[in-house]
């Protein structure tokens, strides 16, 4: 699959802030009232533009998409750090083209995810000295994507889960065995921290002290969470548990997202023949 892309970097001047919209109001198409940062453009060169779109497609999950969104075009805004990685709390939905609202947040979730997923080490951004903590634009369009008839490409593992099984197994069978498992367990407790509130962290802090494997850690988690929902979902309207961890990881949108990154994060592996297996100790206090 080749993304359907296009970048510029945007420097915000001195003195200037970026608006900071993790979660976007959907911004009218038209608008241009230019009450944001003044910024000056500078130019990539097809090359710098090409290694971009190469970093970044193969996070972009676009099978996940309704046909509706897999309709929506989407302009991505986001700060890029120092080190070159995107910067979360900065990633706005600049502009789109013509959908339903929830279509437009289904394709700015999937751009979203797709550029912190495969952001989280670093994108290849052009070494100028200028760069540090520039603003960058990315399109997405599934519609004009064109789709390869080969298997997805498979993404290299996480080195955090390759820390992991090195610790967790022994010789490179094990560790073969181990590393898809491990590697989604990376992804599935960073996105945890980024999509849950702090009062749900002490569910991840215990679970990864009573499991001995980081995968098990992050089962203990989303098992609880799914707990957390279905029980949500048989209490009477207005019952209130007085626990705060319970209402912290009960939302059944905030699951989905969770489930949406997980599914994104075993595209990496495309020929692991069977995920869930995963020997764990549940949560309890």
């Amino acid at each position: 699959m080749h993304l359907q892309f296009f970048a510029a970097i945007l420097l915000a001047l001195p003195g200037t802030a970026l608006a900071e919209t993790p979660i976007p109001n959907l911004p009218n198409q038209s608008d241009a009232s230019g009450s944001g940062p003044v910024i000056r453009e500078i130019r990539l060169t097809s090359s710098e533009m090409d290694a971009l779109r190469v970093a970044i497609e193969r996070c972009w999950n676009v099978g996940s998409l309704s046909t509706e969104a897999q309709r929506v075009a989407v302009e991505i805004g986001m700060i890029i750090g120092a080190d070159g990685r995107p910067v979360a709390s900065s990633i706005e939905l600049l502009s789109f083209s013509d959908g339903s609202d929830s279509a437009v947040r289904q394709a700015y979730e999937a751009a979203r995810r797709a550029i912190l997923r495969c952001g989280s080490q670093g994108l290849p951004v052009p070494a100028r000295a200028d760069l540090e903590g520039s603003h960058i634009t990315f399109g997405f369009h599934a519609a004009e994507a064109e789709f390869d008839q080969a298997a997805p490409a498979a993404g290299k593992a996480d080195p955090r889960a390759v820390a992991a099984c090195q610790k967790e197994a022994t010789g490179f069978m094990e560790v073969a065995a181990c590393l898809p498992h491990a590697h989604v367990a990376v992804l599935t407790l960073d996105a945890f921290s980024r999509i849950y509130p702090p009062e749900a962290f002490e569910l991840k802090e215990t679970c990864l002290r009573i499991n001995k494997t980081l995968a098990g850690g992050a089962t203990c988690v989303t098992a609880a969470i799914s707990t957390a929902v279905t029980l949500q979902s048989h209490l009477p309207d207005g019952t209130d548990l007085d626990d705060p961890l319970f209402s912290s990881i009960s939302s059944p949108q905030d699951e989905s997202k969770l489930n949406a990154e997980i599914s994104d994060a075993r595209r990496d592996f495309p020929d692991q023949p069977l995920w869930g297996l995963i020997r764990y100790s549940p949560f309890k206090r």
